[in-house]
């Protein structure tokens, strides 16, 4: 639900800056440039949020505190100034500010204070009884509904937290392919979304209303998914002597849904065969049954592996996979993706931390460079079970390097189907652009941490310019702010 927001700041350009980071909340903000026109709104049109800017005295931002307090009690206030002191912390607690900010501070730092301050937004940090303190805020930005959902839970999580260029354009020809009823391949690593990207197409199909199945086709039933092992699993059986013994299979059970078959690389030759002619001829035929059914529901298939390959290697079906192929969504690794590494790891400790009831408010500089130097063989899913393992061993504020629990496995070393027949020299071959990027990103680090993050000095020593440096550092991971919070 949208809130009202109320900037307040004497300076033009700072209510502006501050407008500017604020307004893709999906929040009406309204601007004042004195104590007396804040006043007037308030009286008006009382708001969830007031930030008031200190230009020079923090006395008159104090009284409008106070005075906001008494005309507007629901009204919570943020105070935004440049050099904060630590000895306020006690006085804007007990005049109800709901805490003090150094301001100019990043956007998605300040979002998220605003996010957390806010009265409707859920809260679970631990107060200290005795003296007042101001509330940290998790760092990651929090988005217009409040919510923080599972990566695998949901429709919006992924395409909300990740905004990675290749990612988002296979969101987007998701969507627009979703309303066509021919089948899809979904390929990409073992823990990289594909069940998420599976979902996603359902939810934005004509067919949304009906289940959502999703089994494997593996006997690896790790995940809690329902396995493909028969034939009888798949079309189902009936039983002429007496119809109440009749067993539906998946696709009866997907009727006006999606069937989502995950792990096609695994699928036996019974079962691809099978599978090939529901697909070819658009309908099916139970064990022991007379009657031929039409196919009414959607199929989609997911790959962790490249079916191309396995044709190659007379393991997959020639017939099947070009029959499957002529729409593949391929998703890209994480270690392909390290701008959406924080992120996505921000998103699971906000999660995690909120449902442990933990105070901890961010990830520390050093630990957000392990991350983003780590291959992540096993993708999201793997990150989601470091960051939960952090969260559960942190006692502070801040997951540290010593929370995490990575692999030790070099970069550029990722995952691979066991027993592959490709020979070592094979699999050790890398693309040539991620073969060049791994010692960039080395250099540019190694400069950064020997000239103390200094941004001028580094683009200089580098010969590039600062913006050429900002833009590296974004595509490595290696932007990353410490919060500034005065308690």
């Amino acid at each position: 639900m949208p809130h009202r927001l109320l900037i307040v700041h004497p300076d033009p350009s700072a209510r502006s800056l501050i407008y500017s980071m604020l307004q893709n909340l999906g929040h009406r903000i309204e601007e004042a440039d004195t104590p007396a026109a804040a006043l007037r709104y308030i009286e008006s049109q009382p708001a969830q949020l007031a930030l008031i800017g200190v230009a020079d005295e923090v006395g008159p931002a104090l009284d409008l505190i106070d005075q906001i307090r008494r005309r507007s009690p629901s009204t919570r206030t943020l105070l935004l100034c440049e050099t904060p002191r630590p000895d306020w912390n006690r006085e804007l607690a007990m005049r109800g500010a709901a805490g003090c900010l150094r301001f100019p501070m990043p956007a998605n730092q300040l979002r998220a204070a605003v996010a957390q301050a806010l009265p409707e937004t859920p809260s679970s940090w631990p107060r200290n009884s005795g003296s007042p303190q101001l509330t940290p805020v998790p760092l990651r930005p929090i988005e217009a509904d409040g919510s923080a959902r599972a990566v695998h839970g949901t429709q919006s999580s992924l395409a909300t937290v990740c905004e990675d260029s290749t990612f988002r354009q296979i969101l987007d020809l998701a969507e627009a392919l979703a309303l066509k009823r021919s089948p899809f391949l979904i390929s990409g690593e073992r823990g990289s979304g594909r069940r998420f990207l599976a979902r996603t197409l359902h939810a934005k199909s004509p067919w949304r209303d009906g289940p959502f199945l999703v089994v494997s086709c593996s006997a690896d039933n790790a995940n809690g998914q329902e396995t493909l092992q028969e034939v009888e699993t798949l079309l189902g059986r009936v039983n002429p002597e007496d119809p109440t013994q009749d067993e539906p299979g998946l696709l009866a059970r997907a009727s006006g849904g999606t069937l989502f078959l995950d792990n096609l690389q695994d699928l036996a030759p019974a079962l691809q065969t099978q599978l090939l002619r529901v697909l070819r001829d658009g309908d099916y035929c139970p064990v022991q049954s007379p009657r031929v059914y039409p196919l009414d529901c959607r199929l989609i298939l997911g790959s962790s592996e490249e079916l191309a390959d396995l044709v190659e290697q007379g393991q997959f079906r020639s017939d099947l996979f070009y029959a499957l192929s002529a729409v593949t969504l391929k998703i890209p690794p994480l270690r392909h993706r390290v701008g959406d590494i924080l992120k996505l790891a921000e998103h699971f400790r906000e999660r995690f931390a909120r449902e442990a009831g933990k105070p901890i408010v961010g990830i520390s500089a050093e630990a957000a460079r392990r991350l983003t130097g780590h291959d992540w063989p096993n993708n999201i899913s793997e990150l989601k079970s470091v960051i939960q393992r952090a969260v559960a061993r942190c006692r502070g504020h801040w997951i540290e390097p010593n929370h995490l629990d990575l692999d030790p496995r070099p970069a550029g070393t990722t995952a691979r189907r066991s027993g592959s027949s490709l020979d070592p020299g094979r699999q050790a071959i890398r693309p040539l652009k991620e073969s060049l990027e791994e010692p960039e990103r080395k250099l540019i680090l190694e400069a950064l941490r020997a000239l103390n993050w200094n941004r001028q000095e580094t683009a200089r020593v580098l010969d590039i310019n600062r913006t050429t440096l900002y833009k590296k550092m974004k595509k490595y991971g290696l932007v990353f702010e410490e919060a500034i919070w005065t308690n």
